[in-house]
């Protein structure tokens, strides 16, 4: 008689088999492990429904007019690895092609081969660990086994506490914010109450990934590498470049990035020094092996605003923020327009942005845009919320400032990405904390002051401005990029503005505006070869060459870039 038929006889008898227990019980504490050290844990619900059906399946699997095929000891490492390639394709045909051959075959052997209790729990990891690898694949990082690694190394709450007494940083970077569009939000101006709107503020391109990585490194777009080239290409930021992350991460703070633009993305180099960095398109690195992949799978691009200070929050913890330094890039008001109230324009594109005509359709984008900016608002006040709680805006900095501004046809243009306008190029910055100087006067500001003001508060050695001060009222400011063809220059002072336009359109063209009598810039000026300002943006060389950066997919999309 069969050890089967034996305990079949035996009634409701039970026997406790070793090669079960250890295969249930090694995912149950690959499971707690990567709860533990994952950036997002999962919920208590999730992991009592986990612990629910892992206790499930060892029941079943001990019962003993189970079938055959239920009771098998390579039941634990078949689902594990069943997930693992859950993960890895999405639940396409050929994840249940490979399901089909490769788990069945893993299930074949392990009833064959009458495993132990020790082989059992050994394949059962193994199979684990190609979950947590899975995850990383899934969500195209493309560098599993890293990704592996850094994630086991310990919690990734900003890996571990920052320098104790080291002031708190935080700068916020807003998509597409006009500077009118940030005098109506209510967090915008906390952080001002707490120090100043710096005025005027310039950004150093007409597009998001040139003038982010100016903030991040302190360094103009000729220099830092992020832009785009004249081959129609664009170049990732460059890894010699010591971003701002890198130089607080060296001197003992931990680092928090936080994106919701495809472009500042750990392709394109944004992710360099920081402990933590959740961009668009990327999910959490791992919820569970069972009850993990289904509902991940419906995880939606990290590109709203909400979720982003979700990220943000999660990230900054409940403990101290001393020597902690967040960067958190919210995507709202970019397009498409997804916030807006019923009734109204509802979800605009860039592309028909660009082509709507009538005055009705221009006014209802605009208040779609109002819309977008109303919800960036809100979700960035509940992350204020937070660091006032923390004392941040009393012992730290803040910063916050838009990458660049929207054209909305006021000179016959619509969007950003072109033309060095007013619209566009002049941003709205504000920063609140210690040693903050309040009011206004000075010079313009640049987004390269961003990285030089955090690592003067950070006690850090720079020879850029620091904008806790005012900047020098005799200061030229210059910005360079396009998104679309093209490569316009500009530079400004207090009193007047040079564009210098890039061969598709028509061939250089040098435009001056005088800003004292002419603030919208309507009327442009002839400008004197020896003029200073067009000596100083000619200084500004030209990408040459190849661009190896694209970052595609559904951020980019989302974003309006490619179709």
């Amino acid at each position: 008689m069969s050890q089967t038929e034996r305990e079949a006889g035996g009634g409701s008898r039970i026997r406790l088999r070793p090669e079960v227990i250890s295969g249930w019980s090694v995912l149950l504490l690959a499971e707690l492990w990567f709860a533990d050290t994952g950036f997002v844990q999962p919920s208590v619900r999730q992991g009592l429904l986990e612990l629910g059906l892992i206790g499930l399946a060892a029941a079943a699997q001990h019962h003993p007019r189970a079938p055959s095929w239920v009771r098998s000891p390579a039941a634990a490492p078949v689902v594990a690895l069943t997930s693992a390639l859950l993960w890895l394709w999405g639940g396409t045909l050929l994840a249940g092609l490979v399901l089909l051959l490769g788990v069945g075959g893993l299930g074949v052997l392990l009833n064959r081969a009458r495993p132990s209790a020790v082989t059992v729990g050994i394949v059962t990891l193994v199979a684990s660990l190609l979950v947590r690898a899975g995850v990383h694949q899934y969500w195209a990082t493309w560098d599993a086994a890293g990704a592996l690694q850094r994630d086991l190394r310990g919690p990734l709450q900003g890996g571990g506490a920052g320098r104790a007494g080291a002031p708190p940083l935080v700068f916020v970077s807003i998509d597409t914010l006009r500077t009118d569009a940030a005098a109506t939000m209510d967090s915008f101006a906390r952080v001002a109450e707490a120090g100043r709107v710096q005025h005027p503020a310039v950004s150093t391109s007409s597009w998001t990934m040139p003038a982010v990585a100016s903030a991040l490194t302190g360094e103009l777009p000729a220099v830092h590498g992020a832009v785009r080239t004249d081959d129609g290409g664009y170049r990732s930021l460059s890894a010699e470049q010591e971003t701002v992350a890198e130089s607080l991460r060296a001197a003992g703070y931990r680092t928090c990035g936080v994106s919701t633009n495809g472009w500042l993305a750990r392709e394109t180099g944004f992710d360099q020094g920081f402990d933590v960095f959740v961009a668009a398109d990327e999910a959490p690195p791992h919820l569970l092996t069972l009850t993990g992949p289904v509902g991940a799978l419906k995880v939606e691009a990290i590109r709203d605003a909400e979720d982003a200070v979700d990220r943000a929050l999660e990230c900054l913890g409940d403990g101290s923020l001393d020597g902690t330094f967040l960067w958190l890039h919210l995507f709202e008001p970019h397009t498409p327009y997804v916030h807006a109230p019923s009734g109204s324009a509802g979800q605009v594109t860039s592309e028909l942005q660009r082509v709507t005509r009538s005055a009705a359709g221009r006014q209802a984008i605009r208040e779609a845009y109002d819309a977008e900016v109303a919800y960036a608002d809100r979700a960035l006040g509940r992350l204020l919320d937070h660091l006032e709680a923390a004392g941040v805006l009393e012992r730290g900095l803040v910063i916050v400032a838009s990458d660049h501004g929207e054209d909305f046809w006021e000179q016959g243009r619509a969007g950003h990405g072109g033309f060095h306008g007013p619209l566009v190029v002049d941003i709205p910055l504000a920063l609140g904390g210690l040693g903050v100087r309040a009011g206004g006067g000075g010079g313009p500001a640049s987004l390269v002051d961003v990285a030089s003001t955090l690592r003067a508060a950070a006690g850090l050695p720079t020879s850029g401005v620091d904008l806790r001060e005012s900047p020098p009222e005799g200061r030229l400011v210059v910005a360079a990029g396009t998104y679309y063809d093209g490569y316009d220059r500009s530079v400004r002072s207090l009193s007047e503005r040079v564009v210098v336009r890039g061969e598709p359109f028509g061939g250089p063209q040098n435009l001056r505006f005088d800003l004292l009598v002419d603030p919208e810039e309507e009327v442009p000026l002839p400008v004197d070869p020896d003029h200073p300002l067009l000596r100083r943006v000619l200084e500004e060389a030209v990408p040459v060459g190849a661009g190896e950066a694209r970052p595609e997919g559904e951020a980019l999309r989302a974003l309006g870039y490619v179709e």
